[in-house]
């Protein structure tokens, strides 16, 4: 081999070698976000049941951005966490299975896990969470009634399905070129939630 070719067998070696964790985080990112092709052709509920386990990630991480939080225990001293549905509690109850694996505590603060439909959520008589994860799709008129509801109350909702934070949810997911937090700024404003910089920074922000 000549020096020439040499060299330049060396330059595209070495590109290869530099493209590779690139393409390495590209695979796993697309292995986070979609099933197997050939899960995803027997269930067509598989793609949403995974932006639901990687929005439980982002929930804890949400929910301990928040500055106030440790002023909303019950009074048991914990955190009261509810994830609301509207008739798929074994769906719900697998979920809080995942989410109870690692939210024993935020910030040392313990936290209470529960299931509610969306009819028991929003009763008057219903005592107030700190945080609300929206386990199962809601049509448009529960979405608002929720909505409406933890803004009122000043309580973090969270949605993991797609267009839910753009119809005022305040937090949701966000799949671009990576996937990042959700925010809808106006929403977090008529709450008046509390939520450290660092997140506010790191999320992308619905205006």
């Amino acid at each position: 081999m000549t020096l020439g070719g040499n060299i330049l067998y060396q330059k595209r070696k070495l590109a290869r070698q530099l493209m590779l964790p690139c393409l390495l985080s590209c695979f796993l990112l697309s292995l986070l976000l979609c099933p197997p092709v050939s899960y995803a052709q027997s269930n067509n509920d598989s793609f949403t049941d995974h932006r639901v386990r990687v929005g439980l990630k982002l929930f804890r991480a949400l929910l301990s951005a928040d500055l106030k939080l440790d002023e909303k225990t019950d009074n048991s001293g914990a955190v009261p966490v509810v994830l609301v549905h509207i008739n798929s509690e074994d769906d719900t109850l697998e979920y809080q299975t995942l989410l109870d694996g690692y939210l024993h505590d935020i910030n040392g603060v313990p936290v209470r896990l529960d299931i509610r439909t969306l009819q028991q959520i929003l009763q008057p008589s219903s005592d107030k969470p700190a945080a609300i994860f929206i386990a199962q799709k809601l049509n448009d008129a529960e979405l608002t009634a929720l909505i409406e509801r933890s803004i009122s109350q000043g309580v973090i909702l969270f949605s993991p399905f797609e267009g839910d934070v753009e119809k005022g949810v305040l937090a949701g997911i966000s799949v671009q070129a990576a996937v990042r937090p959700l925010l809808n700024a106006a929403t977090l404003n008529k709450s008046r939630l509390s939520i450290k910089p660092f997140y506010l920074k790191v999320a992308r922000q619905y205006e």
